[in-house]
């Protein structure tokens, strides 16, 4: 197998069936490192290769379901991956290779529907800019302008302290609102005063 081809698969587990991402904790890319979701360093890039190494890709495979193994003497080994109902996956996933590892990620890859040609490299799997659900992420607090070093801070944009007094101050509009009533209600009052005063003369 080609060095590309094999680059991809090895991503393709660690992205795909890991969940694990090259964003630290600080918010930047990595190119060398998989970190999970929470920014925690896993493993370097080059060190995880389930396409040969043997341990990995039945790790990656027992988080998905029940593994089964085969090899018969002048054959390819075969490799059958069950998930678990629990991950919402019903596919068994078969595999065969010159190698137990191989066959165990393509068994892997189709328990999961991972169709690798969809991917021209493993360049494809990794966060070039990191972006949240609403657009980039924000480095600088948007209250006071301190520069924010949580992921979660990062996402939300402000500090732990700041998005607490965000919170606790009501909105600009709710403040109009208040005003507009008070007015509305001491503008009655003055009709009510007057009408009064008309009465009794």
């Amino acid at each position: 197998m080609e060095f590309k081809q094999k680059q991809l698969i090895n991503a393709l587990i660690a992205s795909k069936i890991h969940g694990w991402t090259n964003v630290t904790k600080t918010g930047s890319t990595s190119a060398v490192s998989w970190f999970r979701k929470n920014g925690e360093s896993v493993i370097r890039m080059a060190q995880f290769n389930p396409v040969e190494d043997l341990n990995q890709a039945i790790e990656a495979a027992e988080n998905m379901g029940e593994v089964r193994l085969e090899f018969k003497p002048g054959f390819l080994h075969q490799a059958t991956v069950e998930p678990y109902q629990r991950i919402g996956a019903d596919q068994l996933g078969t595999g065969e290779g010159p190698t137990a590892s191989y066959a165990l990620v393509q068994a892997i890859l189709a328990a999961a529907e991972i169709m690798v040609d969809q991917f021209q490299s493993a360049d494809d799997l990794l966060v070039k800019g990191v972006v949240d659900d609403e657009g980039t992420l924000h480095y600088k607090c948007l209250r006071c302008n301190h520069p924010l070093r949580s992921r979660r801070s990062q996402i939300i944009g402000y500090g732990p302290e700041c998005l607490k007094k965000q919170q606790e101050e009501p909105d600009l509009i709710d403040l109009l609102q208040q005003e507009q009533d008070r007015k509305a209600w001491l503008s009655d009052g003055n009709f009510m005063d007057e009408l009064t005063r008309k009465e009794a003369i």
